[in-house]
């Protein structure tokens, strides 16, 4: 079965417009592991899937973190016109389990051998809290509702949201005995998932790609495309992949917002940098894995958006998840 990126590379050669530029975009292209929901196949504690408890072994403990946040106030509780998420009291918060990857079933498709051969992959995740606060408090506000005359009436802000902090990816080696865990937060439901082989090109939003007038030789290490030909490419793009629902590990990302994620530890990455340094950071992120909606909404998780795990490709290559980080659509 052909992929998505193999039925995209196809359309960006037959388009008139794209074709020159064909091989400069195959060049910076990614092998990718694609990840189909299996609804029919048999459950068993080390498959690869999303939801249900995790398979881990007898010692694991689950990956919690505290979280200094004040108490939301019943006023602001009330005239939420969502269900805020209500820190624990004591402020440990257990991360959700979302996916689990048996590293053995995918090997056969992880060309570049940049995965652990074996074992199994876990991923959680711990969504932002919310909570009203003091305009004088010195916290700095990320948002707020207002009263019908537009005066400000609560002051909202997103606690926990430091984008390393919020996941946790752990690697169980092979040979321990697995068994399904209910000790933290997971869905009620799993889907297994069945990969197969796929690439991928760089989105039109990722440093290596630049849309300009300027000749190529003037812009190093890009690929430099007329605006004509970016939005063309980028319309390919939303056709074959952003709106296909696609989960992955491994190849670019599929962010049709701003492109794939930068390290965290990147010296203040929504400031200008000179674009070798960004370029040299873009290639040096790897996805781990993208997930839709679509697949994990109907085990029962509700985070709303793609997510996606990253790893910088030094700690993929020794197996260091340590420092992984998270992005969304």
């Amino acid at each position: 079965m052909a992929g998505e990126g193999d039925a995209l590379l196809a359309a960006v050669r037959a388009d008139p417009l794209v074709a020159p530029f064909a091989d400069a975009l195959d060049g910076y292209a990614r092998p990718s592991i694609r990840l189909r929901p299996d609804r029919h196949a048999e459950r068993y504690p080390s498959e690869s899937r999303v939801g249900g408890p995790p398979a881990v072994s007898a010692d694991f403990v689950w990956p919690k973190r505290h979280i200094e946040m004040p108490t939301p106030s019943p006023a602001w509780i009330a005239s939420s016109y969502f269900e805020p998420r209500l820190l624990p009291l004591d402020g440990i918060s257990a991360f959700q389990f979302v996916a689990q990857i048996d590293l053995a079933a995918v090997a056969p498709y992880d060309v570049e051998g940049l995965l652990p051969i074996d074992g199994t992959l876990l991923f959680f995740y711990d969504d932002a809290y919310q909570s009203d606060i003091d305009p004088d408090s010195g916290l700095k506000p990320q948002s707020w509702s207002t009263t019908p005359d537009g005066v400000p009436e609560f002051y909202m802000r997103h606690f926990g949201t430091d984008q390393v902090d919020q996941v946790r990816v752990i690697h169980l080696p092979v040979g321990t005995k697995p068994y399904l865990s209910d000790h933290g937060p997971h869905a009620t439901n799993a889907l297994p998932l069945v990969a197969s082989q796929d690439r991928t090109l760089p989105n039109v939003d990722v440093a290596v790609i630049a849309k300009s007038d300027e000749p190529v030789e003037k812009i190093a290490g890009q690929i430099v495309l007329p605006p004509d030909v970016w939005s063309r490419f980028a319309d390919l793009e939303y056709q074959h992949r952003m709106n296909a629902d696609i989960d992955q590990m491994l190849g670019w990302a599929d962010c049709g917002s701003h492109g794939p994620s930068l390290a965290p530890d990147f010296a203040e990455p929504w400031t200008p940098h000179p674009i070798a340094d960004v370029i040299r950071e873009t290639l040096d992120s790897r996805l781990l894995l993208q997930l839709s909606p679509a697949t994990y909404e109907p085990t029962g998780l509700r985070f709303g958006r793609t997510l996606y795990f990253y790893v910088r490709d030094s700690d993929l290559r020794r197996a260091d998840f340590s420092r992984a980080w998270y992005d969304f659509d």
